[in-house]
C-alpha cells in the first residue's frame, strides 16, 4: 500500500506541458536548438554570398567592365567610365569584406553553441 501511494505521488508531481519529459527523453520542439541552427544557417549563407561577391569585385578591380560606355563616346569618356567602375568595385569589395568580418564571428559563435547543446 505504501508503494502504491508513493508511486501515485511521483506520478502526480510530473507536470504536463508542451515539452514533456519522460525517462529523460524530451518530446516536443527544442526552440533553443531551432534558433541556434537557424541563425547559423542564415549567417553562413550571408558569409558565402559576401565571399562570392568579394571575389567577383576583386576580379572587376583588375579587369573593369566598360560595358556601360556609349559607343560614340570619346576615349577620355571611356577611361572615365572605367575608372568609375573600378572605384565602384573597390567600394563594393570593402562592403563585402565588412559583411564577412561581421557575419563570420556571429556564425562561429552560434555554431559552437549548437555543438555544445
Amino acid at each position: 500500500m505504501a508503494k502504491a501511494s508513493a508511486s501515485k505521488k511521483a506520478a502526480s508531481k510530473r507536470t504536463v506541458s508542451k515539452n514533456v519529459e519522460i525517462n529523460n527523453v524530451r518530446i516536443g520542439i527544442d526552440w533553443r536548438s531551432v534558433y541556434l541552427y537557424a541563425v547559423s544557417l542564415i549567417t553562413l549563407m550571408v558569409c558565402l554570398f559576401s565571399l562570392v561577391s568579394a571575389v567577383r569585385n576583386g576580379i572587376l578591380i583588375g579587369y573593369p567592365d566598360s560595358s556601360f560606355v556609349d559607343v560614340n563616346a570619346t576615349a577620355a569618356a571611356k577611361l572615365s567610365q572605367i575608372d568609375l567602375n573600378r572605384r565602384n568595385s573597390i567600394m563594393n569589395l570593402v562592403n563585402d569584406l565588412t559583411t564577412l568580418v561581421i557575419a563570420g564571428p556571429i556564425y562561429r559563435y552560434h555554431w559552437r553553441r549548437t555543438q555544445k547543446a
